[in-house]
């Protein structure tokens, strides 16, 4: 009676250990991806505006999790929302359109450094 338990414990710990290392080797490092002007400029409005949304919709569950005091920890969003909070996306979507038009030369530079540099540190008055 105890060899089929110990059998049964020891392939229970083999199939562990596979699935461990076979999770452990599909898990690698995740690279967040970088939307940059050349993305923003081929996109059609609506994926541009699905950006935009989604970004927003970061920002408010970011601003509803840490409540009327951030806490201890740096957060950058009380920069954001007071610098592109009063803005309708379509607004921000002409703006993105308008300044990657006029700067061909910075469509390497990704859509967030631009919001950030262009539309949310002037109103800021400061760098943050």
């Amino acid at each position: 009676m105890r060899l089929p338990i110990k059998l049964a414990c020891a392939a229970a710990a083999l199939v562990c250990l596979w699935a461990g290392l076979a999770i452990a080797a599909q898990v690698t490092p995740c690279d967040m991806p970088v939307v940059t002007g050349e993305h923003w400029s081929n996109a059609t409005a609506q994926e541009k505006l699905a950006f935009l949304a989604g970004m927003a919709t970061i920002i408010e569950l970011e601003q509803e999790v840490q409540g009327d005091t951030p806490g201890e920890c740096k957060t950058l969003i009380q920069s954001w929302i007071k610098g592109i909070g009063d803005r309708r996306l379509e607004d921000l979507r002409a703006r993105l359109d308008q300044w990657y038009a006029a700067n061909p030369d910075k469509r390497s530079d990704s859509v967030v450094e631009v919001l950030w540099r262009e539309f949310v540190a002037p109103k800021l008055g400061a760098k943050q």
